[in-house]
């Protein structure tokens, strides 16, 4: 039975004890969920007995919660509903993104065929997320409460962006690349490749723009090479599907008696250098940088365009700080010191 404010008032002699009296005791959950070597309940079973004990709270309950992560990104607890005096570090709406996304995810485990991308869940709750980097925060704390190693164990997986085209066939974790055609970059749950007998060394050719790689891919339609190549675009910066291919592919050629030759082209400016620096960082040095060059470009009688205020400290940047190999370190200082860059739409290059 509540308790009336006239009784209250008898036993408390302040108003922060009259609070203290009136301030309901939430109910405590740690999301810490237990790993999949402990359990031997299946991974939206472990999701749907969380969300079940926050439902008991509000529906059965009907008190707030207290949800504990315990994997030191939140140091304080988030709290739904906020009450008291204390400063709320985290808005409500957190705790709201944690709980839609964790049901959502449930939800498409269990029926266990639908890979969810970012993009994806995004549009699910537009209203709600905001944008997308508050799905990939919010991913990234379901995932340390779960104690997963990647998110691919959710089935979220990349977006595809990268293209691939190759002149042989190839199965990549099951998906069969088809020879002369240009395909999205496949998901690789395993970075299996299977490769038939090739005669000789693979080459592969990655390329900044999609443009250049398209004109490529034309050429070699038309004049078609006896040896083995596949070319490899990540329109611009690469995703982490494009990189993940490239770096699977060089695994291979480390494993097999055929050997794999990558080579980069990029823009003449400092956001081709970073490009390059994004592929290197990920697959290792490998990958050979290839430019395009100021000098190939002038050689073409190519117009170069002036270094914008960015792209000058962009360059001081990456020259100083990151120390890059020394062919990207030679080809921005000389765009440094001629105060120009170019694109490499002018300088096609034939394979």
């Amino acid at each position: 039975m509540a308790r009336s404010l006239a009784e209250l008032m008898e036993r408390c002699d302040t108003r922060g004890d009259i609070l203290r009296e009136m301030t309901p005791t939430p109910r405590t959950i740690v999301m810490r969920l237990p790993a999949a070597e402990e359990t031997a309940l299946p991974l939206h079973e472990r999701i749907s007995d969380a969300l079940g004990m926050v439902s008991r709270a509000f529906t059965l309950a009907q008190t707030p919660v207290k949800l504990v992560m315990g994997d030191g990104e939140y140091p304080r607890p988030l709290r739904f509903p906020f009450y008291g005096n204390e400063v709320q570090r985290y808005p409500d709406k957190t705790t709201a993104m944690l709980l839609a996304l964790m049901a959502t995810l449930q939800q498409r485990l269990a029926q266990g065929t639908a890979r969810s991308t970012v993009r994806d869940l995004y549009y699910s709750n537009v209203q709600l997320y905001g944008d997308q980097s508050q799905v990939e925060r919010t991913l990234g704390l379901i995932s340390g409460c779960l104690g997963l190693r990647s998110r691919q164990e959710l089935m979220v997986v990349p977006a595809q962006k990268g293209l691939v085209f190759t002149t042989f066939s190839c199965t990549v974790s099951g998906t069969i690349i088809q020879p002369n055609s240009i395909e999205l970059i496949p998901y690789m749950h395993d970075g299996i490749f299977e490769i038939g007998n090739c005669a000789g060394p693979i080459r592969v050719t990655v390329f900044e723009k999609e443009a250049v790689f398209n004109r490529v891919v034309e050429t070699l339609s038309s004049a078609p090479l006896c040896a083995p190549h596949i070319l490899v675009t990540g329109k611009g910066y690469p995703d982490g599907l494009t990189k993940k291919f490239l770096a699977n592919l060089i695994r291979w050629g480390d494993a097999s008696p055929t050997s794999v030759l990558i080579e980069l082209y990029v823009d003449a400016d400092p956001d081709g250098a970073a490009i390059a620096l994004n592929y290197i960082d990920y697959c290792g040095t490998q990958i050979n940088y290839k430019g395009t060059t100021l000098p190939q470009l002038i050689a073409r009688r190519t117009q170069l365009l002036d270094l914008t205020q960015r792209e000058l400290q962009m360059a001081i940047n990456m020259l100083s700080r990151r120390r890059p190999p020394r062919a990207i370190a030679t080809q921005l200082q000389r765009q440094l010191f001629f105060h120009k860059k170019g694109e490499m739409n002018a300088c096609y290059v034939h394979t």
